[in-house]
């Protein structure tokens, strides 16, 4: 039940309703209260059968109750009584419930003082009785909808006050803008939290270019303009300074509400402070910057920075490009060193991730290899022992629980007799420029290192001839792209085919990669390591 009923105060007839199996009075009327002898005051709260005066009280509770049980609403109860000065009396209570089911939830009792009963005929009567019956049916209309307006009325004011609680029970500033005038028309709770100021302050001539940073001022105000022209929420992040000094980053949500015109009228902001994670995102840039200066030490001192012709009866070209645009240092590598027999090892290499941690990997990677490669005579038993190498002691070290991965492609070419042989884990495939002009894909095949320490690997044997020219490379020349079309490989054999007339094993090279950047529009989005090693020509 809701109270007070206020909308049924002028009714002619004594009203009241009450909740509950003690029927507790929770509205009267000035009737009511008139034909009891008492006050409001002195019996809304209390059950009825304390109002009621007369000896036949005990009737209107079992009348009560009934219909509070489920009996038919509308039972009418007739009865006489003496007043205090011994004068007969008559009082008619009708009592019907407020509820649809089968047990009321509360009653509404109207009560009739009949002081001079009227003799009427059967016609009168039937008259009577039907104009009773439609001054019920009136009264029950009117009573109803008073309180379904006053239960609304209270869950409007409840979720008014539950809204409010919450908005400014926010970690935020909450605030709505009128667009005619600019004014605050509402600000939360949160905004003198956050900034320190009093909220009256926020409507003061200049008070926003006074606290707004001098370098925001103007993202800030555009905005305004910016929301009202793609109509869609805005969000921007703008500088402030508190009223103790401090300075304040605010990350602002905008949406705006317009009318039948069109025209906004009202902005509505939510603004978060979120001048930790400023000073985290600082953080982590410099330390960002500090490690890719880092890793860019590793990674270029260990790339094979020497002369084409380092190594008698072998033309040798290394090119590394870094992606473009790409803030961290990835973990491609490429080596070139004679082995003990003479023989020259070559090298191209791409280890998983990007940063300190793929340049310290690649450092690792490169300085184990060249130790493996002059304790085992067989370049299948060198991957296979790097291969060990890389499970045992890295297979833990990523974040993830996963594993540190290497790409590998490896030759052994022989200067005199121009023998190479190569072993692949899971790199590119090599190709071989022969000096004829034709261009062969060498089938090499095997399991990147890291994933399966038992695996075992096997060369391709082949031949140089004088003028051909060998070459390996990561998978940022294959993988350059356009939309969604890869170069592959297929390009990077055309390319080197006509490339094979261009020159040097350096100029050969150099068209490779401009056919590959021109490819993707003129950016490398991956890492990229060529080896270009060819055997030279009997002068």
């Amino acid at each position: 039940m809701n109270t007070p009923l206020s909308e049924i105060e002028n009714f002619p007839v004594a009203m009241a309703t009450t909740e509950g199996p003690t029927h507790r009075l929770v509205y009267v009327n000035e009737a009511f209260c008139h034909l009891q002898g008492k006050s409001a005051e002195e019996i809304i709260g209390y059950p009825i059968a304390e109002a009621i005066t007369g000896g036949d009280a005990h009737d209107v509770l079992t009348l009560l109750n009934g219909v509070y049980g489920g009996e038919r609403s509308g039972v009418v109860n007739q009865m006489q009584y003496s007043d205090p000065d011994h004068l007969q009396r008559y009082r008619s209570y009708m009592v019907w419930g407020l509820s649809a089911g089968n047990r009321a939830d509360g009653l509404v009792v109207q009560v009739s003082d009949n002081t001079t009963p009227m003799v009427m005929d059967e016609t009168s009567q039937t008259r009577a009785q039907v104009q009773d019956g439609e001054l019920r049916h009136i009264n029950e209309q009117l009573v109803v909808s008073a309180i379904h307006q006053q239960t609304l009325a209270e869950i409007a004011l409840g979720s008014e006050l539950r809204l409010r609680s919450l908005v400014h029970g926010l970690d935020a500033i909450v605030c709505e803008i009128d667009a005619l005038t600019g004014e605050f028309t509402f600000v939360s709770d949160g905004a003198k939290a956050f900034l320190g100021y009093s909220i009256e302050r926020w409507n003061e001539d200049g008070f926003w270019k006074k606290v707004i940073h001098a370098d925001d001022f103007a993202v800030a105000s555009a905005a305004f303009d910016v929301a009202a022209e793609i109509g869609e929420d805005l969000e921007y992040v703008f500088r402030v300074t508190a009223a103790n000094g401090s300075e304040i980053w605010l990350r602002n949500i905008m949406t705006v509400e317009r009318g039948i015109d069109g025209a906004i009228v009202k902005r509505r902001c939510v603004m978060v402070d979120v001048t930790a994670q400023k000073s985290d995102d600082l953080a982590l840039t410099l330390e960002s910057e500090r490690n890719r200066g880092i890793a860019e030490a590793l990674q270029y001192s260990m790339l094979w920075q020497q002369p084409e012709k380092l190594f008698p009866g072998l033309t040798v070209a290394a090119f590394y490009e870094p992606a473009e645009n790409d803030v961290l240092v990835g973990g491609d590598f490429f080596d070139a060193f004679r082995l003990p027999n003479g023989s020259v090892m070559l090298v191209v290499g791409d280890v998983t991730g990007k940063g300190l941690k793929a340049a310290t990997r690649t450092v690792e990677a490169t300085f184990a290899l060249r130790a493996f490669a002059h304790d085992y005579a067989s370049p299948t038993e060198t991957v296979r022992r790097l291969n060990e190498f890389i499970c045992d002691f890295h297979k833990d070290d990523d974040d993830d629980g996963g594993y540190s991965l290497i790409v590998l492609a490896l030759a052994v070419v022989n200067p005199v007799t121009g023998a190479v042989q190569v072993v692949s884990a899971g790199a590119e495939r090599p190709l071989i420029l022969r000096g004829t002009g034709a261009v062969e894909e060498v089938e090499v095949s095997g399991l990147m290192l890291g994933v399966e320490r038992k695996a075992s690997y096997t060369s391709t044997d082949l031949v140089l001839e004088h003028g051909d020219t060998f070459i390996l490379t990561t998978d940022g020349i294959t993988e350059a792209r356009q939309g969604n079309v890869f170069f592959g490989s297929d390009n990077l054999m055309d390319v080197s085919r006509h490339a094979a007339g261009v020159g040097t094993p350096h100029d050969t090279g150099k068209t490779i990669l401009e056919a590959a950047r021109k490819f993707s529009g003129g950016v490398l989005k991956d890492d990229v390591c060529l080896l270009l090693v060819q055997r030279d020509a009997v002068e």
